[in-house]
């Protein structure tokens, strides 16, 4: 008999240990397999972190450990469901981010791998049955049966589909022919034409050379828009295979995905699997083991990529790693560029993050030297950076006159670059149609019943949305307060624009890509190879056009207003605003032709704004950090929010106050605590919640104490317990 601790698949933090059960089967049962089991009568999945055989009897366990030790109802695994690294990695990880470690896991795997109950009823192998001929003897075939028994044996193993299903099976009956089960692979990567080797450029050169001749682990690679950081990448992911390593690489939108591998595979000969969200649970599934099975060299995906199962990797690249598509929004809130500093640990492997507008935090750390520092300072064809024209929208004389939202100098630029059969990109960093809609009679506004945020308007589908929670319900023209039909549209969004840009160029071709696009299957990644092969004329979109894309016929950038990111009340809008502005600037011009941007702003002086029209990153960087150091925000201080919800909100407050005073106590001088304060709305849950947010210097110093205070409310299982450890925002 074997007894097993188990992890159950309830990822609460009170529940974050391992369960006793036992184990009388003759099955081999390993440490990382799941197992079916009885937790509190409810049939569920467990995680087994341990096995210990013994000789004891149940009673006597019982009585030893003094509770009733259940028997688990199944094994579900012949084999552990993660490598002995991953194993490793997930304690890590849930040790830094103060999270479950069976959330962590369910973050790690494939929906068809998860210890999750649900598991169950997604995607295992798919197959196909193979016909194969053992002989190519004739001798009592029909004319038509001899023709299939040759054919099969000169041609090799066929499809069985492909034949008669009754001539198959009279072949088989007469012995003359076998069937073996062949896996079928539902996500197929298209090859690309090799292309000829392009010549790195000297500063290419230099970049490579430094990174190979130091020693640091990780390195920041800073390259100006178009300077050729992704053949960087390529020469170093060679260099990396040819040593008999592996490369995981990250790219902050699934939009690029595609790009990308087509890239690497026009580069050179290599077998590369894919990982994100947009692929379905099938093809996830594929994926997974196929890399598990060491079938490929390279695996390039979006952030859940991170935890792809490659067992020799010598080199992790996150590209635009200022994008914060890299730090998980839910709980385990995990980035994927700290997760890959971890693993690189644990390989011996480098890590190069590539930007072209570094986090600030990242930048530091260059300049501190904790990173090493490699540049690009110029454009590989040597092209000059867009000229780039900022338009004050607070001047009425550049108020167009066919659409308010599109200026008299951008309409010109577009007719322009139109008349050259040139391509144009418009951002617009915000879904939707219009984001506030409100009663013009008795002044309603249309609000989330959730959450109190204002519900937008997306016109395709008739529907309003809250952006915050995801709240949605059908749009009636009608107020719902005085009924009635006279209803105010303000603001304007990708949907808004998108008609705009129709009306007033009715024989250009256009293309939208928003999140509302890009999560129907496969979306994001045929409109951008749609406008990257030239079948559109205009493309608009959020943030996702501005990152990464490479259009060579892209002459005009225009960017609609970026006062809608300044306005977001975070410590990073202006980091964010500064950082659109130079990506989507950066992707006009990147060919022979010269290229040109225009920025529509209320704000022309904002230093964001006017250092990202020049593409200024050491002016904005200066600027920026002078600020946090004066506010006492990253990368100064690094941060920690702890979120408790619960019905009584006043036992919320006292809570987290005495959690606060116990904090101060102990850690003195090491700490800033601010709140209890309201929290943001969780959509997963109807609870309020109170908050607090600790700035500090020294995580691993004050982790300890933290851990302290934290552990008592956690047993007492009253609250939900929500730790963010590094939040984006606060």
């Amino acid at each position: 008999m074997y007894i097993l601790e188990v992890l159950i698949e309830h990822p609460r933090l009170s529940l974050n240990r391992p369960f006793t059960y036992s184990y009388k089967g003759k099955e081999l049962l390993s440490v990382g397999t799941r197992v079916f089991i009885n937790f509190n009568n409810q049939k569920i999945v467990g995680y087994v972190t341990k096995v210990e055989e013994t000789t004891k009897s149940i009673k006597e366990l019982e009585e030893e450990k003094g509770f009733v030790i259940k028997e688990i109802d199944r094994v579900i695994d012949d084999n552990p469901i993660l490598t002995p690294e991953l194993v490793l990695l997930a304690d890590q990880v849930a040790s830094y981010y103060f999270t479950s470690k069976i959330a962590v896991l369910q973050a790690m795997l494939p929906p068809s791998l998860r210890p999750k109950k649900s598991f169950a009823s997604k995607p295992k192998i798919k197959t196909r049955t193979l016909v194969v001929a053992l002989t190519n003897d004739t001798n009592g075939l029909t004319k038509r049966q001899a023709e299939v028994l040759k054919d099969l044996y000169y041609n090799g193993a066929s499809l069985k589909s492909d034949y008669s299903a009754s001539i198959i099976d009279k072949l088989s009956e007469l012995g003359k022919v076998s069937f073996k089960e062949r896996e079928v692979y539902r996500y197929n990567i298209e090859e690309s034409d090799l292309v000829e080797r392009y010549e790195l450029t000297e500063d290419q050169r230099k970049v490579i050379d430094q990174f190979n001749e130091t020693n640091y682990e990780t390195y920041l690679l800073e390259g100006v828009t178009g300077s050729g950081k992704t053949e960087v990448y390529v020469e170093l992911a060679k260099q990396c295979i040819a040593r008999g390593k592996q490369v995981l690489l990250l790219v902050p939108e699934i939009a690029l995905t595609d790009g990308m591998v087509n890239y690497f595979k026009s580069r050179f000969t290599t077998n590369v699997a894919v990982l994100h969200s947009g692929l379905t649970d099938a093809q996830k599934y594929d994926e997974y083991r196929r890399i598990k099975n060491e079938q490929v060299d390279i695996v390039i995906g979006a952030r859940s990529a991170i935890f792809a199962p490659l067992s020799k990797i010598g080199l992790f690249i996150i590209d635009e790693e200022h994008s914060e598509t890299y730090k998980q929004d839910i709980t385990p809130y995990y980035d994927a560029r700290t997760v890959a500093i971890m693993r690189a640990k644990l390989f011996n492997a480098k890590v190069l993050l590539g930007s072209a507008t570094p986090s600030l935090e990242t930048r530091a750390r260059a300049q501190k030297k904790v990173y090493g520092y490699l540049k690009l300072t110029k454009r590989i064809n040597k092209k000059p950076l867009p000229k780039t024209t900022i338009v004050n929208l607070s001047d009425v004389k550049f108020i167009g006159e066919k659409s308010p939202f599109i200026s008299k100098p951008l309409e010109a630029a577009i007719n322009d670059s139109l008349n050259r059969k040139e391509q144009v990109i418009l951002l617009v960093n915000r879904r939707g149609y219009a984001p506030y809609i409100a009663c013009r009679n008795c002044d309603y506004v249309f609000r989330c019943p959730t959450c109190d945020t204002t519900l937008t308007l997306h016109s395709k589908d008739n529907e309003l949305k809250c952006h915050h929670c995801g709240y949605r319900t059908n749009f009636v023209r009608q107020c719902p307060r005085c009924l009635s039909k006279k209803i105010n549209y303000s603001g304007f969004g990708t949907q808004k624009i998108f008609e705009d840009i129709q009306k007033m160029y009715p024989e250009a071709s256009i293309l939208r890509l928003d999140s509302d696009e890009a999560n129907k299957r496969e979306q994001a990644g045929k409109i951008v190879n749609l406008f990257a092969n030239g079948v559109a004329d205009i493309l608009i979109g959020t943030q996702m056009i501005a990152k990464g894309h490479d259009f060579p016929n892209v002459t005009l950038s225009g960017v609609v207003n970026p006062d809608i990111s300044l306005a977001i009340p975070s410590f990073r809008s202006a980091e964010r605003t500064f950082q659109l502005i130079t990506q989507v600037v950066g992707r006009s011009g990147r060919a022979k032709k010269e290229g040109i941007a225009i920025i529509q702003t209320a704000n022309p002086n904002h230093y964001a704004i006017s250092y990202g029209a020049k593409q200024n990153y050491e002016a904005f960087f200066k600027k920026e950090m002078e600020l946090r150091r004066q506010n006492a925000l990253p990368p100064y201080y690094h941060l920690i929010v702890i979120e408790l919800g619960g019905k009584d909100e006043a036992s919320l407050e006292e809570t987290l106050g005495t959690m606060k005073a116990l904090l101060l106590k102990e850690l003195k001088n090491e700490i800033i605590v601010l709140g209890p304060s309201e929290s943001d709305y969780h959509p997963r849950s109807r609870l309020p919640y109170k908050r607090l947010i600790i700035k500090h210097r020294n995580y691993f110093k004050i982790k300890p104490i933290l851990f302290k205070v934290l552990q008592p409310i956690i047993s007492r299982n009253i609250f939900d317990v929500l730790i963010n450890v590094d939040p984006l925002d606060v």
